[in-house]
């Protein structure tokens, strides 16, 4: 909030890249098909400004973790055509930290309610449940995490969003064998 995002976007017709000041909070990227929002990149991303936070304590929740069948397995065995492949998810009864965000009252956001669920361990985001004025869900998000032995790192294997109004998904920041593993060139443990 002390320092906005500095953002440029590349316009095909002048083929010219521009400032684009407006890419924050709930800007909805083409490349996200208007399933997801800038701010909801990794999980929370930027400002927190436009909500009154709320931290709903510690409690035991049934989360995607320890994701390492999916983390080993060809794209082509993962997609299906209404979710990931649930084959090589694996989900566990974990401690997470439960935060909530009400928009205030003199904001504006496409994404009035949202709660999210921190690993107490990690402290990585895994579940972001979104809903609207009527406490109606309207999308689901989940961040399988294992752990990057070799790093050392706990992170997500991706990021999938279920948006309920159009029945769709999407599936971004992969990381399986089709893709080149991230070197994160750590001189320290993380």
């Amino acid at each position: 909030f002390k320092k906005p995002r500095q953002a440029w976007a590349y316009n095909p017709g002048t083929r010219r890249v521009r400032r684009a000041p407006d890419i924050a909070y709930d800007y909805k990227p083409s490349a996200n098909q208007g399933i997801t929002t800038t701010d909801q990149a990794d999980g929370f991303n930027g400002a927190k400004d436009r909500y009154e936070w709320f931290f709903l304590g510690t409690q035991k929740r049934l989360m995607p973790y320890n994701a390492y069948k999916f983390h080993e397995k060809e794209l082509d065995d993962l997609l299906t055509p209404n979710h990931v492949n649930q084959d090589f998810l694996r989900y566990e009864l974990v401690n997470v930290n439960v935060v909530k965000a009400i928009l205030k009252n003199d904001k504006r956001h496409i994404i009035p309610n949202r709660v999210m669920y921190f690993d107490n361990d990690s402290h990585n985001m895994l579940v972001e449940e979104t809903f609207d004025d009527n406490e109606e869900i309207m999308s689901y998000r989940e961040f399988p995490i294992i752990n990057y032995y070799d790093q050392p790192m706990c992170l997500s294997i991706h990021s999938a969003t279920y948006d309920f109004a159009t029945r769709r998904y999407q599936l971004t920041n992969v990381r399986s064998v089709d893709i080149p593993k991230i070197q994160w060139r750590l001189e320290e443990p993380h």
